[in-house]
């Protein structure tokens, strides 16, 4: 499914963060976001999650205008993996993962033999076996990433959004993730829209990135073309090194040397 963003803007409180943006996510294909805290980044993916509506302009998917679906036709468009996920109800593990399914309910509101069969496989592909009856507000923040993920794929929407999924998980999670992520686009031709503070990470595995600083875009490319020491002085007023990695020729940010 292709995303299009068509002259968006949009913030809080009539206050413009998002300013004009225009871009496409094909299909197959991860396209991340860069760019310091405040650039608009969180609040971009919240107006395609649909959890804020922009003040102007569409958000398209396959030429469907987003906000002229149901909240279920809509929730099979687009899964949105938030930033801190916390829910009201301390509901199970399980049931969290379940309730992803909910665009697929039958008209008796019941859950189906294969929507918990999604489950199982979501649970044990990450390693929340031994977790699945604990109440959310008794496990760590990594796990409850792990959950929070696994719970947007359970929805099998088209689009994935992940807005800084990364933070609290260990180095062998994120590789795992990244590699789900990475099936997600290139064999069953899923969008996935990245958010991340981890500019190694989004070099490594995007085939788009795009750069935001006070809700504009700065750049856009594939990493080689986004990656360099001017972009990314432009955008954080720091300098860095660029250099490539031996096996796959990506750029990597060299930080630079301190004084003891």
């Amino acid at each position: 499914m292709m995303l299009k963003i068509d002259n968006i803007s949009g913030g809080y409180n009539k206050e413009v963060i998002v300013k004009n943006l225009n871009f496409t996510a094909e299909r197959g294909q991860l396209l991340s976001f860069a760019g310091p805290n405040g650039a608009g980044k969180s609040t971009l993916l919240k107006m395609i999650a649909g959890v804020i509506k922009p003040y102007s302009g569409k958000i398209l998917a396959d030429n469907k205008d987003l906000s002229s679906l149901s909240p279920a036709e809509r929730a099979k468009c687009v899964a949105f993996i938030p930033q801190n996920f916390e829910l009201e109800f301390d509901y199970s593990v399980y049931d969290i993962i379940l309730s992803g399914r909910f665009p697929f309910l039958n008209i008796w509101g019941n859950y189906s033999v294969k929507d918990r069969e999604t489950v199982e496989d979501l649970i044990e592909k990450f390693g929340l076996s031994d977790l699945r009856n604990q109440p959310l507000n008794r496990i760590s923040g990594g796990e409850k990433q792990r959950v929070s993920i696994a719970r947007a794929l359970a929805q099998g929407s088209d689009i994935l959004l992940m807005d800084e999924g990364f933070s609290f998980l260990d180095l062998n999670y994120q590789a795992e993730i990244m590699k789900i992520i990475k099936t997600l686009t290139e064999k069953e031709n899923k969008s996935v829209l990245l958010v991340s503070h981890n500019l190694n990470l989004i070099s490594a595995y995007s085939d788009k990135v795009i750069m935001l600083k006070n809700g504009e875009i700065t750049a856009c490319g594939v990493p080689d073309e986004v990656f360099s020491s001017s972009e990314i002085k432009k955008l954080y007023n720091v300098e860095m090194e660029i250099e490539l990695n031996r096996k796959t020729g990506r750029p990597v940010i060299i930080y630079p040397e301190t004084e003891c």
